[in-house]
């Protein structure tokens, strides 16, 4: 059973998570990249839409 009161169980949760996730950017790094590039792109647009009269 899980007691996820204890922050003990949640650090271990994050740095399982953290760990997974630097393992798929070490193996895809072209998908990674490109996500990135992605909410590059979306925050300029949303920046440029909020220039705009």
């Amino acid at each position: 059973m899980f007691q996820l009161s204890t922050p003990q169980t949640w650090t271990n949760h994050f740095q399982v998570i953290l760990e997974s996730l630097y393992t798929y950017a070490l193996q895809n790094p072209v998908s990674v990249a490109g996500f990135y590039d992605i909410q590059k792109v979306e925050k300029e647009e949303t920046a440029h839409q909020a220039n705009s009269p």
